[in-house]
This record gives C-alpha cells, sequence and structure tokens, in this order.
C-alpha cells in the first residue's frame, strides 16, 4: 500500500491509496477518500494527541471477539449474509464489533466490502450479462451510523455494451439510509476484446 494526504482543510479531508503487486510493482487498485473533519472536541482528542491510547483501548476492546477469526479467515466467515433473496438481490447481516470503527458503528470499509460481496453475488446471478463479472470500480456514499442488523439491496441502474452499473443499498432495521454504493461491472464484450489483444 501506498498512501498519501492529498488535502486536509477544517472541513474536508481527501486521500490517496494505491495498492501494490509485490511481485510486479504495478498499481493494482486505487482509492480516493473524501473524509468530514469536523468533530466534537472530545473526538479531537482521541483521534489526535490521544491517539496512541485509543488505539490500546480500541484493541483491548475488541480482542476477545477478534480472536477466533484468525489472520486467514475468508471473507464469507467475517461477514455472514443472512436471509439472501433467491435473485442474490438482498440480505441482511448482522454488525458484530470486528466490523465497527473505536466509536463502535460498522466502519465505512466494512460497508463497501459487505456491498462488494453482495454485488458480486447478484451480478453472477444474472444482474450483469456475463458469466465472470469482473469489479471495475465502486463507489460510496456514507449517510448515517450503521449499527445493529442492517439490511442490503442490490438494483440495476444501467447498463450497456460495456459495463454495468448497480446500486447497493444499506439501510437499518428502520429503514434509516446509512450508505450507498454505485458498483460498476465490466461485461463479457469488453473482457473478451482485451483477451484478443
Amino acid at each position: 500500500m501506498r498512501n498519501r494526504v492529498i488535502k486536509l482543510g477544517k472541513v474536508l479531508g481527501v486521500a490517496h491509496a494505491e495498492a501494490i503487486d509485490v511481485d510486479s510493482g504495478e498499481v493494482i487498485c486505487i482509492a480516493r477518500h473524501t473524509k468530514y473533519m469536523p468533530t466534537s472536541l472530545l473526538l479531537k482528542m482521541l483521534l489526535g494527541p490521544l491517539m496512541p491510547l485509543t488505539k490500546i483501548m480500541a484493541s483491548l476492546a475488541t480482542k476477545e471477539n477478534t480472536a477466533e477469526i484468525g489472520k486467514e479467515a475468508w471473507l464469507d466467515k467475517l461477514f455472514q449474509f443472512q436471509d439472501i433473496a433467491a435473485n442474490k438481490q438482498c440480505g441482511r447481516i448482522n454488525v458484530v464489533d470486528y466490523h465497527n470503527n473505536p466509536m463502535g458503528v460498522c466502519h465505512g470499509g466494512s460497508q463497501a466490502l459487505m456491498m462488494e460481496m453482495l454485488g458480486h453475488k447478484a451480478a453472477t446471478d444474472g444482474l450483469v450479462a456475463t458469466s465472470a463479472p469482473l469489479l471495475r470500480s465502486i463507489s460510496v456514499t456514507y449517510l448515517s451510523p450503521g449499527r445493529g442488523a442492517l439490511d442490503l439491496g442490490v438494483v440495476p441502474v444501467v447498463s450497456d455494451k460495456y459495463s454495468t452499473s448497480l446500486c447497493v443499498k444499506i439501510q437499518s432495521e428502520r429503514g434509516s439510509l446509512v450508505s450507498e454504493g454505485i458498483l460498476t461491472f465490466i461485461t463479457g464484450s469488453i473482457i473478451e476484446s482485451k483477451a484478443r489483444l
């Protein structure tokens, strides 16, 4: 991983990250993260000068729950969906401690993984016109804290001969929108044309 802060202001912070293949040295994935910066005085202290103490407290709070998972756990074990519909377009997941950030709400990275996993299940079950859909990009907007059981739903947005975009929404049990993601999959025609080159 290689990352850098692009901008850090009073209202927004923007970071850029790249995942690099260890063997080839090639960049295989990039991410851009925009964060709303204003927080309470307590949070500023916990994430500022008291950050070493915050890390220790967070590791102690989650130690018992993460021990059983282990380093080599599969994502399907970490994110266990329930009540997945036959068409794979909706499902539910119970948020547990290892999905959360130190503030006790579902971490944005956990939500993005949930979206990708259910979105891929729906795509391979017929929402994308290829037998092996390839995820090209994902963009996630976070709207409210996620706790307890979260419901996910997938709907197609737009499709052409080169790609299909799906919208994955995460809602609380009460129906409040927690986050929304747009996943774009490359379709078979462009995959096949690249393979011929």
